[in-house]
């Protein structure tokens, strides 16, 4: 039997890079593409080799799962085995979803995919396999999302009051446990916050002005983060206000989803 192994190689390695950045991306962790590459490449090896073994489907099925561990450990540096396990289990899952979307798109286009490649039963140009990829991996990406949303509890939701001279203004904050920013200078955590957040405090009357900048990172960018100069954050818990002195750090209305991160040095 003849096949197109090219095109086999080539959509492994482009799957395997989708959902290996996807994956990291949804879960906020840092990552080099280079190294995502690598853990592709481990995958699609193994994708090849894989169906030449004469062995039984059970072992086939748990060398597939010590592959996952494999490229999952590569293509990310993880801190905390906690987060690699995560990652692993997230990325596990984002390839079941993306595996039965792909069935259901063969079997509605009428391909066997047993015999995909195959050179009598033809193929899919790599052009159409990535379009599709894409928007599968959007798709689940959005449900993955909103299911994360949706774990979101009271429990990490607080009602916050900031104050800033005569005036208070009341916010939804979010616990973040990532948020360990501190500020060098004052020893002062910040909490990071919508720009519309600093609006509405100008526009009550609130005399804040930006201090001074300094260097930040996250998953996506790197940048500066201008901090201010507030009198303290009130957080309401169970057992009544907790006071906080800290510092706002300003971030654009679409990096952040919360009006307000309060770090664990906050709370």
């Amino acid at each position: 039997m003849e096949v197109y192994i090219e095109y086999v190689i080539l959509d492994n390695l482009i799957m395997d890079f989708l959902l290996l950045k996807e994956t990291a991306k949804l879960l906020k962790l840092k990552y080099k593409n280079l190294q995502i590459f690598i853990g592709a490449i481990i995958g699609t090896v193994g994708a090849i080799v894989f169906p030449l073994l004469k062995i039984l489907p059970l072992y086939v099925f748990l060398l597939k799962i010590l592959l996952g561990l494999l490229i999952t450990f590569v293509a990310i540096k993880h801190n905390r085995v906690f987060d690699y396990i995560k990652y692993f289990n997230v990325f596990l899952l984002f390839t079941f979803l993306l595996g039965g979307a792909i069935i259901g798109i063969f079997y509605v286009a009428g391909i066997d995919i047993k015999t995909y490649g195959n050179r009598q039963s033809g193929f899919i140009p790599v052009g159409v396999t990535i379009l599709l990829g894409y928007l599968i991996v959007f798709g689940v990406k959005k449900l993955l999302n909103g299911a994360v949303k949706g774990l979101m509890t009271d429990r990490y939701k607080y009602n916050c009051i900031i104050k800033c001279g005569d005036v208070a203004v009341k916010v939804s904050g979010y616990y973040d446990s990532g948020n360990l920013l501190i500020d060098d200078k004052t020893g002062l955590p910040i909490a990071l916050c919508k720009r519309k957040i600093i609006d509405k405090i100008r526009k009550c009357g609130g005399d804040i002005k930006s201090t001074r900048e300094i260097d930040f990172s996250t998953v996506t960018k790197e940048g500066k983060l201008k901090l201010y100069n507030i009198d303290c954050i009130l957080i309401e818990l169970k057992k009544g206000n907790k006071r906080t002195n800290c510092l706002l750090g300003e971030v654009d209305n679409k990096s952040i989803k919360e009006e307000l991160l309060l770090g664990a040095y906050v709370m």
